[in-house]
Order: C-alpha cells, then structure tokens, then sequence
C-alpha cells in the first residue's frame, strides 16, 4: 500500500474585538484556527473510515482531504481559562464537533515548582508527534501521518476527567508528573480488536461514530458496525500516569500508564465494555546539525466477553514501535519513520466450534515514511508525503 499526499495547512489568527478584548473573551490571544487542504493517492484497499479493510482514511485512488479546526481560549483571570477545540472532518463526519473541551488551572509560577490541572473532555497526554500544548489545534508537528501508535491514541483515547500535574524546572530541564481520573472511554479497545492498527488524522470527538470493518458472522449480531469512543457504559473510573523529562529541544523521555478499568460484559445498543490497559515510552535525542532523532513502544491489551447469540471471549494484545529521524534545515524540514505494529488475540474458541477469534482478528505488519515540509511563513506551510 502506498500513499502520496499534498498538504497545505493555514493558520488564522482571530483579529481581536475592541469591547471583548478588555474581558479576555477574543482576541489573539484567545481564538486561533487551522486549515488543512490536500490531495492523496491511495493503492490498496477501501479504507476502513469508509467501511472497508484498508490501513489508511484514504484510498484506493486519488481523493480530496480537507480538514478545519478551531481553539477558542478565554481567560477568566490570571489562573483560570477554558479551551474548547472544534473539528470538522468531512471525510469522516458530517458537522462541527468538540475535539476537546475543558477548564484549565494555571496560575502564574511563583517557584521553580508549577502546578496545573484540567477538567472535561481531554487527550490522555501520551503522543510525542502531536502539540499538546493547552489552547493548541492537537496536530503533528513535521509530517501529514501520525504513528500507528498517536493515530490511535488520537482515535480511541478520548476521556472525560480530571487531570492533575506538577512540573519543576532545573537548570533549563522540565521534569513534570501529571495523574489523571477519568470515565466516557468504556469502549476504547474496540478498534484495535476489530480492526487493527491504522494511519490517519482523524480523532474522536464527543459524538463521534467510528465505523468498523465488516465484521465477522459470529459477531455481527452482537457488535455494532461502529464503534463510539466517547461513551460511558458503568460507573467505573479510570486512571492514567504521565511522566515527562522536557528541555528547550521539546520532549526528551515520556512514559503514560493507562487502564480505563471497565467492568467487562456489558453492553448498549452494540456498544460493549472493554477493558483495556497499555504502557507507552517514547525518547527525543537531539543529534546536532539540525538532526533529531525520535522514538516511542507501546503495548497492551484489551478484554471482552460478547455475550451475544454466539459469545465470543476476546483477549488481545496489542504492540507497537517506531523510530522516527528527523532534520530541520531552515525553512525546510525532512522526516523519515520507520515502525512495526501486531495484534494478537488469545481467547478461546467458541463453544463448542473449532473458531477461534485470532482466526479473523490479528494482525502483524510494518509501515515507512518520508516526509518534506516546506514553511512559507509561521503557520503556512506544504507538505508531501509517502507512506
């Protein structure tokens, strides 16, 4: 499979009203916005956002991508803000969405010690391709594709909760700790199962309807043919760890603990619980001369019992790595990744049947990436890309 893509992305900056901007209600400060305008040629398989098995939002063939995102962030006072994150994806969905949504506390630092919180409709912070800054579009920084891993991370890891985190900078180096509890994401693990890994932008947002793949006959009459990420099915909280050691060059180490901790078996309108945990660690080394290089593993698993007709008792572990080389030259910067990714599922057959669910739900496969960026101006830029 392979991809060819042409990719345009504007920033607009919001001018600032004259009555509001005294409130911190819009402004520069406050309200910014993205465009992302390409064109894509795809072999392979129909893509699995259309309802096919492809690994890719696009294809087969060539296709137009658009892609619109805006931040507003007013500030209330000194420590007290709100972001809200919109997105319209029209390949994907019809409308404007919330991608997140949350109350941010962040007071002005006194000490070498600083203290953050955030509550709502959140990232779990674990991607090191993407701009997590607070009041940012969520968007990777020098390349079209995000990882297998941030893909999905940015498909299925939606939670509305609450996030604490402390950072202390020494010596220009930020170690920061953040913890965060959190419900609505009773369903992430459903695509990696189902479907597998993928390579897209797209991201869920509060009433996202992800489509599956075709799904096998033992379970069509259980599982819905799509999935919705951001979706409470008990009354269970999850928990998720993040640590970062930072610097001036952006992130160097970070490491993010999560477990949803969903009580499996239960179900909605072919919604299911599945409980699902993973460990990620990602690494930046700065190699001098403009080069960087980037790492980040990830694995986990996922469980569900599909108390359907025919029940089908799901075990799947999941992993997956990439090393990424980057080199920033001037206005011009080029990327090349390279990343293995598998699933794997471990539960029994069917009753009594010789069908086991690893038959049709596992994957093993690989992925590389080139990629050139070319910046016009801040916030103007083209890329192309082949993965």
């Amino acid at each position: 499979m392979g991809r060819l893509a042409l990719f345009i992305a504007a920033a607009a900056i919001a001018a600032p009203s004259p009555v509001l901007a005294q409130a911190d209600l819009f402004g520069r400060d406050t309200l910014q916005g993205q465009a992302q305008l390409g064109v894509a040629e795809t072999e392979g398989l129909k893509s699995w956002s259309q309802g096919g098995f492809g690994k890719t939002e696009f294809g087969p063939g060539a296709s137009g991508t658009a892609r619109f995102e805006g931040v507003w962030r007013p500030r209330f006072n000194d420590d007290f803000s709100l972001v809200v994150d919109a997105v319209a994806q029209p390949r994907f969905a019809r409308g404007i969405d919330l991608a997140e949504a949350y109350l941010l506390y962040k007071p002005l630092p006194t000490s070498a010690l600083r203290v953050q919180a955030r509550a709502g409709l959140l990232y779990v912070p674990a991607s090191l391709e993407h701009d997590d800054a607070p009041g940012e579009p969520w968007s990777v920084l020098d390349t079209l594709t995000p990882s297998a891993i941030n893909s999905w991370i940015g498909e299925e890891v939606k939670v509305v909760g609450a996030e604490a985190k402390l950072t202390r900078t020494t010596s220009g180096v930020q170690v920061s700790g953040a913890v965060g509890l959190f419900g609505f994401n009773d369903t992430s693990g459903t695509l990696l199962a189902l479907r597998g890994w993928s390579f897209s932008e797209l991201v869920a947002t509060a009433s996202a309807r992800v489509p599956l793949p075709p799904l096998s006959a033992y379970l069509a009459p259980s599982q819905s043919p799509e999935t919705r990420p951001v979706t409470s099915l008990d009354s269970r909280v999850g928990l998720y760890f993040q640590g970062e050691v930072r610097s001036a060059f952006g992130p160097l180490a970070n490491l993010t603990v999560y477990d949803n901790d969903a009580e499996r078996g239960l179900s909605s309108q072919g919604q299911w619980t599945w409980r699902t945990r993973f460990v990620t660690l990602g690494a930046a080394w700065p190699l001098g001369g403009g080069f960087a290089l980037t790492g980040q593993a990830l694995q986990g698993c996922t469980r569900a019992p599909l108390t359907g007709w025919n029940p089908i008792e799901f075990d799947v572990q999941f992993r997956s790595a990439y090393l990424k080389l980057m080199r920033a030259a001037g206005s011009e910067t080029f990327s090349a990744r390279v990343e293995a990714f598998q699933t794997h599922d471990s539960g029994p057959p069917l009753a009594g049947t010789r069908f086991n669910p690893d038959d049709l739900y596992a994957e093993e496969g690989w992925s590389g990436l080139a990629a050139w960026k070319h910046s016009f101006a801040p916030g103007r830029d083209v890329l192309v890309e082949a993965l």
